[in-house]
């Protein structure tokens, strides 16, 4: 199964590499938990600092865990071609296309999976503790705290938890737009 590492400017198509079942390390993720908040003084001196250390962060991750890099930025993926390392370049500003492309050059495989967790990237399982000690979370329908049928997945990482929602019928139509892509 493939693992990728993406650029800042591609962080939705990570998420949705996540939803795919894809193990993608974010690099705005990566740098939110090693900046502080003092670096936003200079900003033109920080933005080009952080572009050199970002090019640089996804080069040694791509490199250290084994991920294809995908990126949209052509000078990083030539980059990364001279260091031997695998990578697509996107050139799409759409969802739909960007994933479109990674299918064409790679051949992923683009289908809704409960495995990642689309915040933290963590393994997601499915849920089997009793649900009625989560109803202190509010943001969780009701229906699902007494509803043994709708399943219910958690993150072992971060516990998260996602279910079937209204949103799953987006998702849906976004695979099936995907997938008629020619």
């Amino acid at each position: 199964m493939y693992k990728f590492v993406v650029d800042r400017m591609l962080c939705r198509l990570g998420r949705w590499l996540r939803i795919f079942g894809y193990d993608t390390r974010i690099i705005n993720e990566e740098l939110d938990d090693k900046r502080s908040k003092k670096d936003l003084t200079n900003r033109r001196l920080v933005a080009h600092k952080s572009k050199i250390c970002d090019d640089d962060l996804l080069i040694e991750i791509a490199k250290k865990d084994g991920r294809i890099l995908v990126t949209r930025d052509i000078a990083l993926h030539d980059r990364s071609i001279k260091n031997n390392l695998k990578s697509v370049y996107i050139g799409s500003n759409f969802i739909e296309r960007q994933i479109f492309e990674l299918k064409q050059a790679i051949g992923i495989e683009v289908a809704l999976k409960m495995t990642r967790c689309t915040i933290c990237n963590g393994d997601v399982k499915l849920y089997t503790s009793n649900r009625e000690e989560l109803s202190y979370i509010d943001y969780m329908p009701e229906r699902l705290l007494s509803d043994k049928k709708e399943r219910l997945w958690v993150c072992t990482k971060c516990g998260q938890f996602y279910w079937i929602g209204n949103h799953w019928r987006m998702m849906r139509l976004m695979v099936e737009k995907v997938n008629d892509l020619r």
